[in-house]
């Protein structure tokens, strides 16, 4: 029987799912729950691993929140932000520009209060209405359907999100009153009806949204005939990346970068860092030790509880020879 021999605090899961050629695959993940401080010191409290996607809502208006661990192996970090833009000190704005920075890579956001389009060309929107909080989520974004009907057109990228305008529509009168985004790229900002930048997400993509939804790969006659059950030849490795991408770090982050969050909290800046240390997994594979390394796939920022979850991998090979692991152990090193 296959021991778990995990000798740190941290939650960890263990897996098998064949890989992309089909090939059995041993998955080791673990997770660590550390304060947003410049220490960044473990919490007292270590949220549990969520092996499939965390959702909220129903139906057509759910969204992925967290994503679940059941996948394949990501060559990139993904980083995540579930929370609210703030505005400093509990004083109302009617915009305010917040960034999150995470070693190599920053992102800028433009954070407005409610604006609606005027059925005009210009102005095209309303003056910006004051604010304190909010919230970065799908439904703030760029997206949406022009429709309410389910079966309406609908921005691929983000079907829940507003100012989405189909291609071609002349009768500006018919936007009247349609919520626009409240958080933009800076350096995209919506000029006119009919821009279509790309959505300001920092929740999970959804597997059925592009692009994401273009990465799975064909599955087509020709797939089940050959490859079934087995992942598409065409299958996409970026599939499993879940962030939008510009939020991946490449390579994987490796543990010591700073975090830096402006106006994502009450205090207008939350400094941190990746946690240094990472997991030592080992597996006794047909009576010999291996290491298995593990690399650090999401970073998952929490700015409204002051903390963040960072998961790491680890992958091994197994093929039909899976029930010969004997032992996996999970230490900490360096």
């Amino acid at each position: 029987m296959l021991q778990l021999r995990n000798e740190g605090e941290a939650p960890a899961k263990l897996f098998a799912i064949p890989d992309a050629d089909g090939v059995d695959t041993l998955h080791v993940v673990v997770q660590v729950t550390f304060a947003l401080t410049p220490d960044a010191p473990l919490a007292r409290a270590q949220r549990p691993i969520d092996l499939a996607d965390v959702r909220e809502g129903d139906g057509d208006a759910a969204w992925v929140r967290r994503p679940g661990a059941v996948q394949l192996a990501k060559r990139r970090t993904d980083v995540l932000v579930d929370g609210h833009a703030v505005a400093p000190g509990g004083r109302a704005v009617t915009w305010l520009d917040a960034a999150v920075t995470v070693g190599p890579m920053r992102r800028a956001m433009r954070v407005w209060g409610e604006r609606r389009f005027t059925g005009r060309a210009a102005p095209f929107c309303s003056d910006p209405a004051p604010f304190t909080r909010v919230p970065l989520t799908p439904a703030t974004a760029f997206g949406g359907r022009f429709d309410a009907a389910a079966s309406g057109e609908a921005e691929a990228r983000n079907p829940l999100g507003v100012g989405y305008v189909p291609p071609g529509l002349r009768d500006l009168a018919s936007l009247y009153g349609r919520p626009l985004p409240r958080v933009e790229d800076p350096a995209a900002l919506m000029q006119r009806p009919g821009d279509a930048p790309a959505p300001m997400l920092w929740t999970p993509v959804a597997p059925a949204w592009q692009p994401r939804a273009a990465r799975a790969g064909t599955y087509d006659e020709a797939w089940s005939r050959s490859r079934a059950p087995f992942l598409p030849v065409d299958f996409d490795e970026r599939f499993s990346q879940v962030a939008v991408e510009g939020a991946w770090v490449e390579p994987h982050l490796r543990g010591g970068e700073r975090i830096v969050l402006q106006h994502l909290a009450e205090a207008p800046v939350l400094e941190a860092r990746v946690p240094d240390a990472r997991p030592a997994v080992r597996a006794r594979f047909r009576g010999e030790e291996r290491a298995l390394p593990a690399h650090l796939e999401t970073l998952l920022l929490l700015p409204d509880g002051g903390v963040a979850t960072a998961t790491w991998r680890a992958t091994l090979r197994c093929g039909h020879r899976l029930l010969d692991v004997a032992a996996v152990t999970i230490g900490w090193g360096p």
